[in-house]
């Protein structure tokens, strides 16, 4: 194959993997997470093993930060 073919691939593969790496992240970051530095900081540190990529994701998806408001009259 030609080596310039091949290179849109690889690039367009490389931008897929890293998004998928970084899912979890992003869901802390958009849910405003209360504990998202930290979850930033593991999936950098400890994404790059399966379970502790699968820990992560499931601890960015629980614990959100929510937010009651409360209305008085």
């Amino acid at each position: 194959m030609d080596y310039l073919s091949i290179s849109p691939i690889i690039i367009v593969a490389v931008c897929f993997f890293i998004g998928v790496y970084l899912i979890p992240s992003i869901i802390a970051l958009r849910t405003e997470h209360k504990n998202s530095k930290s979850i930033i900081a593991l999936n950098i540190l400890l994404g790059w093993t399966f379970w502790g990529w699968l820990a992560i994701f499931v601890w960015s998806l629980f614990g959100k930060d929510t937010k009651v408001s409360s209305t008085t009259n």
